[in-house]
């Protein structure tokens, strides 16, 4: 049973964890709408879910992808990856546009990530208030509005959570179909399924070995998965790699990390430097005594979206990295916990104000 309520009286019960994790998900959905009408000035209640890249997915999601590849420096659809444009698709038919489609699915991918955090995390001993406490801050930390909007971050969180889950229970057909659905929501798919074995490394002896083997090879997925999605690209434009071909478009190129740091006078490039080095002080003040597999995992799921050349987008790749934030729990029982709640959301409500109005530090 995933809700467990607390009798008050003989009539009525408080509600549980689970209930309360659903009900601040859809007051939050709520006031991100109220606040998108208030600030926009207009009636368009959706819109405000609707900016930037979103665009793009709603171009994929009505008329396909092009069947002629990217030119080089050209901005292309095959920059985005398929399965959340996919599966918004389904919804069209029923609801009519892209945007109601994209809302109803948000809706659903949305609880249906509170309800598999709950298995995962009692899996791991975890309790209900710890997980309603941590899906409360999770989504109030600063970015992490990017998983109410019309991206495919929440979805990636989504399958990442199942194959987490998946890896507890050893689930070998559904680790390895996740892993495959995981490398088509974003590029960074491939990364965390090559990484994740990492995190269960074990000691230096044949047996362990051989466990951590037969636990860890169905995320052999994901490289099936990109598979599938260049077979089909070389049939549909001839171009096996256009998704890589790409990304010139968006002026990305492999680089040192360091590089892509405080690398334009833009604003927003500056403040989203600056994010970038805190979060990597904050992991490593808390990985610094972990074991070599977990050190090694964020070390490279941290550091590699760096390494593209560009720093705009790397709160959004962050916000994704599940096993990063469960590292929260520490914090979650603290007497100062409120207080962190309130910073977050303060924080939160600021960047999401800079979102809907397009202020400058949202200029690209």
């Amino acid at each position: 049973m995933l809700d467990r309520g607390t009798t008050l009286s003989r009539t009525w019960a408080w509600p549980g964890f689970f209930t309360r994790s659903v009900l601040f998900f859809l007051c939050l959905k709520f006031i991100y709408i109220l606040l998108g009408l208030l600030w926009q000035g207009n009636n368009d209640w959706l819109s405000v879910f609707h900016r930037n890249d979103s665009s793009w997915y709603a171009l994929i999601a009505e008329n396909g992808y092009p069947t002629v590849p990217p030119q080089p420096g050209t901005e292309s659809e095959f920059a985005f990856f398929p399965l959340y444009p996919a599966l918004v698709s389904i919804f069209m038919p029923l609801l009519g546009t892209f945007h109601q489609a994209a809302f109803a699915f948000s809706l659903l991918t949305g609880l249906l990530l509170i309800t598999l955090c709950f298995r995962l995390l009692r899996q791991l001993e975890w309790s209900d208030r710890e997980i309603f406490r941590f899906l409360a801050l999770y989504q109030l930390l600063p970015f992490h509005h990017f998983h109410h909007v019309f991206y495919s971050e929440q979805l990636f969180l989504l399958i990442l959570a199942g194959i987490m889950l998946s890896l507890e229970q050893r689930s070998t057909a559904l680790l390895f179909a996740l892993s495959a659905l995981l490398a088509l929501t974003r590029p960074t798919g491939l990364i965390y399924a090559a990484t994740l074995p990492l995190l269960y490394l074990p000691n230096f002896n044949v047996p362990a070995f051989i466990d951590w083997v037969r636990r860890c090879w169905p995320l052999m997925g994901a490289p099936f998965g990109i598979f599938l999605w260049t077979g089909y690209l070389k049939l549909h434009c001839g171009d096996a790699l256009a998704f890589s071909h790409a990304q010139s478009g968006w002026n990305r190129k492999y680089c040192w990390p360091w590089e892509s740091l405080f690398n334009d006078g833009n604003t927003a490039i500056i403040l989203i430097s600056i994010y970038a080095v805190l979060i990597l002080i904050t992991a490593l003040t808390m990985f610094r005594r972990s074991g070599f597999g977990v050190i090694l995992f964020h070390g490279i799921n941290l550091l590699f979206p760096l390494s593209t050349g560009q720093v705009i987008s790397y709160p959004r790749y962050t916000s994704a990295n599940l096993p990063l934030f469960l590292r929260l729990r520490s914090f979650l029982e603290a007497p100062y916990f409120p207080w962190i709640l309130a910073l977050a959301a303060t924080l939160h409500l600021f960047i999401y104000y800079a979102w809907v109005m397009n202020l400058p530090i949202w200029s690209y």
